[in-house]
């Protein structure tokens, strides 16, 4: 399978106004540290399950964050955790912008 990268030029202010709740996202990842659960980025953002899944999953599919499932600690009830890290992709488009 041949994978094909095309490169489109876009005026800054265009994606950023397309792109701001995936923005918000990688932004609080970056302020703790850059890793947290799905949950607590979620609560951490302020943002609902709903309306931040879209951006999360834009993040991921344009390489600048990694989701990564782990089992819950001994004793904790519920399914496993996904874990969100940015990448150092992430870490440059944030410098880029200069919002970190």
């Amino acid at each position: 399978m041949t994978k094909t990268i095309t490169t489109v030029e876009v005026p800054l202010d265009d994606f950023v106004r397309c792109n701001k709740n995936m923005i918000r996202l990688l932004r609080v990842l970056h302020r703790k540290g850059g890793e947290l659960s799905t949950v607590r980025l979620y609560n951490t953002a302020s943002m609902s399950n709903n309306y931040s899944y879209v951006g999360l999953q834009k993040a991921k599919r344009m390489g600048y964050i990694t989701r990564k499932k782990i089992p819950k600690p001994e004793g904790q009830k519920g399914n496993d955790m996904i874990v969100n890290s940015l990448t150092p992709k992430g870490r440059a488009l944030l410098e880029t912008l200069i919002m970190v």
